[in-house]
């Protein structure tokens, strides 16, 4: 990749960022608030349409609104997150789609239905503007070759680039790793870097084209296009499964990498978006970085410390039942509860302990499921819900 751009990428910083708190769901907004919630975790997004560069973001309502949202939430020093910091997005879908009807377009979303959360990227990013969405925006330049008299062809002039990819779909036709799975970070890397898809259209000079058989699933590959990376912004998001009915666990690492003229640039992963259903419906959450509440571990400890008694206490009346009876039914039973409790009372003492060694991190991963969150010790970890991740240059 050449170096140009790359001096004036934003990584991430973390005062950019809001604090945590929820999002209330009305007439089936998960996917918006998972978005919402997955945009305010990319600070370069943020530090970008606050600095308003010129672009009269200012007078873009969605721009306003989500800015709203986003400076309400940036300073407050609620120690606590659960059910006492509740926001609603709504009206940034409500001006995301005045101001896709006031443009001519027919294409905007549902108040009321279930969305799609790549669309409702898509759209939001086109309907902001110029300038934002190249934070997000990946390059390439393609070269078609022919397997067969094996001729070169570049679409477009000299030098010409493809439309920008604001996702990078890792579930597109590509036959390098048609029998290899992109189970590894240097495969996705290395797929990132150069992506081979079979044209179905394309039919070089020589009569040669790549033939299908649906049926076989069979393709005959004759003519492929090689897609070349030669540019990479702030963002980088890798969706998964847009289309597959059946799903299986996947793959993504925890960093990225890429060589360019200017150095290595490293990638790391700010927001994990699930959707649980089928294409038909379902339901969105999104795993987020973020700055941890003031004592939030402090205030964890204390109510862990009180189940971590009651739990004691219970092993005390039940050690003092067991040597009342003789009866070995009850005995049995009693014993059986007494090891349940021992269970739960090590699980909380563990926890405890992973909120201790946590503590001293500035930033954790917390889920977002709407109105509800909840901060995950292990933070992002692939599944089999896992629909699309943001990475942030670092």
């Amino acid at each position: 990749m050449s170096d140009s751009g790359y001096t004036t990428l934003s990584k991430y910083k973390s005062e950019f960022t809001p604090k945590v708190f929820s999002l209330e769901n009305s007439n089936n907004l998960c996917y918006l608030n998972s978005l919402i919630q997955s945009l305010l975790s990319c600070s370069s997004f943020n530090e970008y349409l606050l600095a308003d560069p010129g672009e009269n973001y200012a007078e873009n309502r969605i721009v306003s609104e989500y800015l709203k949202l986003y400076q309400k939430y940036l300073y407050s020093e609620t120690e606590d997150f659960q059910g006492l910091r509740v926001g609603n997005a709504f009206s940034i879908l409500r001006e995301l789609i005045k101001t896709r009807q006031n443009s001519g377009s027919g294409y905007y979303l549902s108040f009321s239905n279930q969305e799609d959360i790549h669309e409702g990227l898509t759209l939001i990013l086109d309907s902001i503007g110029e300038g934002v969405d190249k934070l997000f925006h990946t390059r390439y330049q393609c070269e078609i070759k022919c397997l067969g008299c094996k001729k070169i062809t570049h679409p477009g002039e000299k030098g010409y680039e493809e439309p920008p990819e604001i996702v990078i779909d890792l579930m597109v036709e590509n036959l390098r790793f048609k029998k290899k799975p992109l189970i590894t970070k240097k495969r996705i890397e290395k797929h990132i870097g150069r992506i081979i898809q079979a044209p179905r259209d394309y039919k070089c000079d020589c009569g040669k084209k790549n033939i299908y058989d649906v049926e076989a699933g069979v393709i005959e590959n004759n003519i492929i296009q090689v897609y070349s990376l030669v540019r990479i912004s702030e963002v980088i998001i890798l969706l998964f499964k847009k289309y597959e009915k059946n799903k299986r666990q996947i793959y993504f690492p925890p960093l990225l990498e890429f060589e360019t003229n200017v150095g290595n640039l490293k990638y790391e992963i700010v927001s994990q978006v699930e959707h649980s259903g089928n294409t038909s419906g379902g339901h969105y959450t999104a795993r987020c970085l973020r700055k941890k509440p003031p004592r939030y571990f402090d205030l964890r400890k204390e109510k862990s410390q009180k189940i971590l008694d009651n739990y004691e206490k219970k092993l005390e009346n039940l050690s003092g039942l067991l040597e009342e009876t003789s009866d070995p039914k009850k005995i049995k039973r009693l014993q059986s509860l007494k090891e349940e409790y021992e269970n739960k009372l090590e699980n909380i003492k563990d926890s405890i302990k992973t909120d201790e060694h946590a503590k001293f991190d500035t930033n954790g991963v917390f889920l977002f499921d709407d109105s509800r969150v909840k901060f995950l010790p292990k933070g992002f970890e692939p599944t089999p819900e896992t629909y699309m991740v943001f990475y942030h240059l670092t």
